[in-house]
C-alpha cells in the first residue's frame, strides 16, 4: 500500500461500474493502494468477495439512472471514475438514457456537489457516432463536460478491452479452438486491444496524478507482437485478424481454418440474432449495429497523449494478455485444457 497516493475518508473517489470488468479491476488497484472508494451499485450482492472485504469500500445501492442515488454518491467526494455503461440492451432507447444522458445528468451533478475531478470511461466507438447506436449513446455522455465550468474533468476513449473474467471474446477463443475462425470484418480492418489490467493502471495513473486537462483521450495497449523488430505501441498501423488469430491458435495449440464471411450472411445472421432477443427479451451482443461497428475498418487508437500527459505505458502485449486470459478460461472450464 502506497500512503503518499491513499485518500482519507473525507476525499472519496465515487465510483460506478464496480460489478463491470473494467470497473471491479481499477476498484482493486485503487483499494490495494490505499485509496478510500464510495461504489454505486443496483446489485450489492454481486459485488466480489475480493474486494467486499476491504474497509476502505463503501456501497452505495442505487442506479445510475437515479439523480438521488448519484447525488447521494456524489456527496462529500472530491474525484468521479464513471466506469459503468450498456455494451448491449433490448433498446435503443434504453441505450441512450444509460450511456448519454444518465452521464450527461452526472457531470452536472458531480459539479454541483462540489467534486474536483470527473474522469469518464467512454469509448473508442465515440469517435464514429453515426456509426452505431452504442456509439452515438457514448459520444452523448461525452457531451455532458462541455458545460463544466468548475470541475476539472478528463475522457478516456478505450479501445476494445480483454482479460480474465471477460467472457466477450470467449468466443473468439472458442471458434480458434474448435478448428473454425469465421471473420465478421474485411481484410482491410484494423484495430486496437488493452489488456484490463493496462486499462486499470491508466485510471490509476490518472487519479494519482491530481490532476485533468478537460480533454478526450484516447488510449490503447501494447500492440505489437513478440518477435517484430520493433515495440512501439504508437505504431498506427494496429492489429489485424491475420495478427491475433495465430498468437491465439498458437498459444491453444491449434490450426484454424479463417473464412471471411459475406456481407449479406453477416447482416442476415445479426438480424436473427437481433430478433431472437426481442423474442426472448434477453440482449444480444451479436446485433446489425455491432456488425456495422466490427466491419469498420479503422478503431486503432493513438494513445501518445494520454501517455505523455500522465506518465503511463501500457506493458502488456498481446501475446501475454491472450496467455493470461486463455489460462483464466480453462481454468475455470470454459475452454478445454
Amino acid at each position: 500500500m502506497s500512503g503518499h497516493t491513499s485518500l482519507s475518508p473525507s476525499s472519496v473517489i465515487a465510483l460506478t461500474g464496480i460489478t463491470g470488468l473494467v470497473g471491479q479491476t481499477a476498484a482493486k488497484r485503487l483499494l490495494d493502494d490505499g485509496y478510500y472508494l464510495r461504489a454505486l451499485c443496483r446489485t450489492p450482492e454481486k459485488v466480489p468477495t475480493t474486494l467486499s472485504q476491504y474497509k476502505t469500500l463503501e456501497i452505495v445501492p442505487g442506479d445510475i439512472l437515479n439523480t438521488e442515488d448519484l447525488k447521494t454518491l456524489c456527496h462529500g467526494a472530491q474525484t468521479v471514475v464513471h466506469c459503468a455503461g450498456l455494451t448491449k440492451s433490448l433498446s435503443h432507447d434504453t441505450m441512450r438514457q444509460a450511456n448519454g444522458y444518465a452521464t450527461q445528468n452526472f457531470f452536472k451533478i458531480a459539479e454541483n456537489a462540489g467534486v474536483k475531478r470527473f474522469l469518464y470511461i467512454s469509448s473508442l466507438a465515440a469517435r464514429m457516432p453515426d456509426l452505431s447506436h452504442y456509439a452515438k449513446s457514448k459520444f452523448l455522455g461525452e457531451q455532458g463536460a462541455s458545460d463544466i465550468i468548475h470541475m476539472g474533468w478528463d475522457i478516456l476513449r478505450p479501445p476494445a478491452i480483454y482479460g480474465p473474467e471477460d467472457h466477450q471474446i470467449l468466443a473468439f477463443f472458442k471458434m480458434i479452438q474448435s478448428g473454425l475462425v469465421f471473420i465478421p470484418s474485411t481484410h482491410k480492418t484494423r484495430f486496437s486491444m488493452i489488456y484490463i489490467d493496462d486499462m486499470a493502471a491508466a485510471i490509476h495513473a490518472w487519479v494519482a496524478a491530481r490532476q485533468s486537462h478537460n480533454r478526450i483521450y484516447e488510449i490503447t495497449g501494447a500492440d505489437q507482437e513478440e518477435n517484430e523488430s520493433h515495440h512501439n505501441s504508437h505504431d498506427n498501423t494496429g492489429l489485424n485478424w491475420s495478427k491475433i488469430i495465430p498468437i491465439a491458435a498458437n498459444i491453444l495449440r491449434s490450426r484454424p481454418i479463417c473464412f471471411h464471411l459475406p456481407k449479406a450472411f453477416i447482416y442476415l445472421f445479426a438480424w436473427g440474432c437481433y430478433l431472437l432477443g426481442q423474442m426472448t427479451r434477453t440482449p444480444q451482443l451479436i446485433t446489425p449495429d455491432k456488425i456495422k461497428e466490427l466491419r469498420h475498418i479503422n478503431w486503432v487508437a493513438d494513445g501518445t497523449d494520454f501517455e505523455s500527459d500522465f506518465d503511463w505505458s501500457p506493458k502488456t502485449n498481446i501475446r501475454t494478455g491472450f496467455e493470461k486470459t486463455i489460462h483464466w478460461y480453462k481454468q475455470h472450464n470454459l475452454l478445454k485444457p
